[in-house]
């Protein structure tokens, strides 16, 4: 009986664990956005996202070793902000094609702080990723939308030209921001990888 009753109790403190650590295990999965394609980003962490090899903290050395190796993509750095690096596809000609990313560290850090990924990049990406691209990602009535990324911490919508608006919807405990823009009476969706709030 004393043995049944200790069996009892190991096998409950063992559930008890998994359901506790469980948790921590999935914030430590990697996500590649060109394989996986999960069905949910809530609960996940944007420092878990990885993209040709591409994730935030890399070094700007890091990663332009990364695009160096790859034969689809190059890089283009900014001469007035050097912070910043431009990610272009490679035409079949070998010339620079669509900008598909923008990378950015910050003064204070040596790591990626940001990565921006604009729709001219949603072909290379998993059907879950692709469509945060679209304006399914930004409709509050969209199944999508609440399913995959749930409702924004908060919204933005700072004016920067009189023909080009940006709203931003912040996702503050995943690390991640929607970005709809009007410009010339169109809409383009992207997506931007921050360091998740703590």
């Amino acid at each position: 009986m004393k043995s049944m009753s200790k069996n009892c109790g190991l096998f409950l403190s063992t559930i008890f664990l998994f359901f506790l650590t469980s948790p921590l295990l999935a914030q430590n999965k990697t996500i590649n956005m060109r394989i996986d394609n999960p069905d949910t980003l809530i609960d996940t962490l944007s420092t878990q996202y990885v993209v040709e090899g591409i994730k935030l903290g890399l070094s700007q050395r890091e990663v332009s070793q990364l695009l160096k190796n790859n034969n689809a993509l190059m890089e283009e750095n900014n001469e007035r902000f050097p912070l910043q690096t431009g990610v272009y596809m490679i035409n079949k000609d070998g010339s620079k094609g669509a900008q598909v990313m923008n990378l950015i560290w910050y003064s204070d850090s040596k790591n990626l702080e940001s990565i921006a990924i604009f729709s001219s990049y949603s072909e290379q990406l998993t059907n879950n990723f692709r469509r945060l691209l679209t304006l399914e990602a930004v409709d509050k009535n969209s199944n999508f939308m609440k399913k995959f990324i749930g409702y924004a911490n908060r919204i933005k919508t700072p004016v920067l030209q009189s023909n080009y608006i940006v709203k931003i919807y912040h996702y503050d405990d995943i690390g991640l921001a929607v970005v709809l823009t009007f410009s010339d009476g169109n809409k383009y969706v992207s997506f931007v990888l921050t360091t998740p709030e703590a």
